[in-house]
């Protein structure tokens, strides 16, 4: 390994950290702008400083980027997708074992039904809209329903997402998730791109 390539990888790695510790500044700085009448809660922040946040707006960025909030189709495809690696995931014990995961809430909370699935792509009408529960779902791999229902709480409290509640809690992003972790993945290739550009002076 040459002390240029190592030096890019350091770089890398800082850009990494700063940018996480940027993203998380963010989802704070703008969720108590929304509630200057009323601060949040230190449970709230912790909250918008945890990892479910970051992985919720990253599901949010990744929806845009493949078109989820205006194909159809391609929901469609994506959620049955979803079901396949989480069936793959049930039939393969070693994998479960590997990946840390809970068999258990993969069968009961992770996977889509049919009537779910055409649910979903019947509200998403040039939105991504998702009960909550549909969320819970496609995180489970990750999270469990209760950790992914307080951080949805947390972020709709902070203006981050749209939460509209009746029968069920339906979901929907205002942009600013996307936004956020846009701006996080634009440190990263920035800082790269700055240190290899100073490699090749």
């Amino acid at each position: 390994m040459t002390s240029g390539a190592e030096d890019i990888e350091l770089v890398c790695l800082g850009a990494l950290s700063d940018a996480r510790a940027d993203f998380f500044g963010n989802l704070v700085a703008h969720a108590e702008k929304h509630n200057a009448k009323e601060p949040l809660r230190e449970e709230d922040l912790e909250i918008l400083r945890a990892d479910e946040a970051f992985q919720i707006a990253k599901f949010y960025y990744l929806a845009e980027k493949h078109g989820l909030n205006s194909d159809k189709e391609a929901l469609r495809s994506f959620l049955n997708r979803h079901n396949e690696a989480l069936q793959s995931y049930l039939e393969d014990d070693a994998k479960i074992k590997a990946l840390d995961l809970s068999k258990q809430r993969l069968r009961n909370d992770g996977l889509f039904s049919e009537d779910a699935i055409e649910q979903v792509c019947e509200l998403s009408t040039g939105k991504l809209r998702l009960d909550q529960a549909d969320l819970g779902r496609l995180l489970s791999p990750l999270y469990s329903a209760e950790t992914i229902r307080k951080a949805v709480l947390a972020l709709a409290k902070g203006g981050l997402l749209i939460r509209a509640r009746g029968k069920q809690a339906f979901i929907t992003s205002n942009g600013a998730l996307e936004n956020y972790f846009a701006l996080y993945l634009r440190l990263i290739v920035d800082r790269i791109k700055e240190a290899a550009d100073r490699r090749e002076t």
